[in-house]
């Protein structure tokens, strides 16, 4: 696999003219990972999510949960969206969207609960039996092997 160049850093608030009548407006959405960015094609009302947004029913990967919530919040607050793409599954509807949203905070504050209440409950136990008794209370299997889930499972005790 061939590594790509980068051409251009963009930030928050930055506008992007991919081509001619399209705009594109730079969204700093980290959480998933620290310099995450989601677009928004302006003139036709779309957001372009990335990972930003947990899909529910995956465990979320994302390396700090409260720049996470953070980054749902930006997308909350986002008015005149008629269609999301989140990288994980299809194009979503407004209502959709505001749904899954809501749905991703929900299960990101659950998870960060179940995580505490582990650790709380827990403490003499082995970090490998706390993240295999977080999958299982979760409702997914074989957590424990996977590097993905830990590093949120970290992110969840900052």
């Amino acid at each position: 696999m061939e590594s790509v160049t980068v051409n251009e850093i963009v930030k928050e608030g930055d506008i992007l003219h991919p081509e001619s009548r399209i705009t594109l407006k730079v969204l700093d959405t980290p959480g998933h990972s620290a310099g995450h960015i989601s677009y928004v094609y302006e003139e036709e009302g779309v957001v372009f999510s990335g990972d930003a947004i947990p899909d529910t029913k995956d465990f979320p990967i994302f390396v700090n949960e409260k720049l996470s919530e953070m980054s749902i919040e930006k997308m909350e607050k986002l008015d005149q969206i008629r269609y999301c793409c989140p990288a994980w599954d299809r194009v979503y509807e407004a209502d959709e969207w505001k749904e899954i949203l809501r749905d991703s905070r929900e299960y990101l504050q659950k998870l960060k609960r179940s995580v505490q209440q582990i650790e709380q409950n827990c403490d003499m136990d082995s970090e490998e039996r706390k993240i295999k008794m977080l999958g299982e209370f979760m409702g997914w299997k074989n957590m424990d092997v996977n590097p993905l889930f830990k590093k949120s499972i970290e992110a969840c005790k900052e």
